[in-house]
């Protein structure tokens, strides 16, 4: 992952999913996906999936089958939403 707005986070981590929950680790390994923090982060708050990014070109899938299951993960229904009046 790479994040122009704090370098120090760039790099690789390894997402570990049991029994619901979940932990993630930096890690010395190769990806099996690589992608920005801004794609992660869009990823993560719902408003797109990870099958989605990798269509878009925004992901690159190193290992094949990552992508779905990065996908499953990362699925919630409904997505987020946060309401801002101004």
């Amino acid at each position: 992952m790479e994040d122009p707005s704090w370098p120090q986070a760039t790099g690789t981590y390894e997402l570990e999913v049991s029994g619901g929950a979940a932990r993630s680790a930096r890690v010395a390994t190769d990806p099996d996906l690589d992608m920005g923090a801004d794609t992660l982060g869009a990823i993560y708050l719902g408003d797109t999936s990870v099958l989605q990014m990798v269509a878009a070109g925004r992901i690159v899938e190193n290992r094949p089958g990552a992508a779905a299951e990065a996908d499953r993960v990362f699925h919630w229904a409904p997505a987020a939403w946060g309401v801002d009046m101004w």
